[in-house]
């Protein structure tokens, strides 16, 4: 398991298991830079980055065109216009509501990514897009993405991958969908 410590919208990893096998350690601002810009954004992220954070962390919801999206809680919109993501179609979700392939784009692949998967049809597709990625920059992203799952969900789904960093949420609550 590795833990987390949150500081100012910034999680440092501190895994005792993992640690001594980084060259430095791995500051991820976590949805973002959050405290400073909407979380989940591109925004977010460039700041995070620009404070000094060498990784990002995002959940990951499911379009319903099986695209990843980085959003916190699934839904969008103001109270009265509440959407779910896994309703709604990619290419019309909000500007502000990145998928994983827009934040690739948008800056880059120079940074640790850890991601949050919060539905059990969002993980083929997050793998699917790092991969794509990957073999479309030549740059192994694989490497540097850190799945994240929670506890109580068994990982029968992570075996056939290869080589992915896995990481267990301290939170209990289990996948949703």
């Amino acid at each position: 398991m590795c833990f987390f410590s949150e500081f100012g919208g910034i999680m440092g990893l501190v895994s005792p298991w993992i640690s001594p096998q980084l060259d430095k350690p791995i500051l991820f601002a976590h949805r973002g830079g959050a405290a400073h810009a909407p979380e989940n954004t591109l925004e977010a992220f460039r700041t995070g980055l620009k404070l000094g954070s060498n990784g990002l962390e995002s959940d990951v919801w499911l379009s319903k065109d099986n695209q990843a999206v980085l959003i916190h809680d699934g839904s969008f919109g103001s109270r009265l216009r509440r959407r779910k993501v896994a309703e709604t179609m990619a290419a019309d979700l909000p500007a502000a509501v990145p998928t994983l392939t827009d934040l690739y784009d948008a800056i880059g692949a120079d940074y640790e990514l850890a991601l949050d998967i919060k539905t059990p049809d969002a993980i083929d597709p997050t793998v699917d897009a790092v991969r794509a990625m990957s073999e479309a920059t030549g740059h192994d992203l694989v490497a540097r993405t850190w799945l994240c799952r929670l506890r109580r969900t068994p990982c029968r789904w992570c075996s056939s991958w290869g080589r992915w960093a896995l990481m267990r949420s301290g939170n209990s609550g289990g996948l949703q969908g």
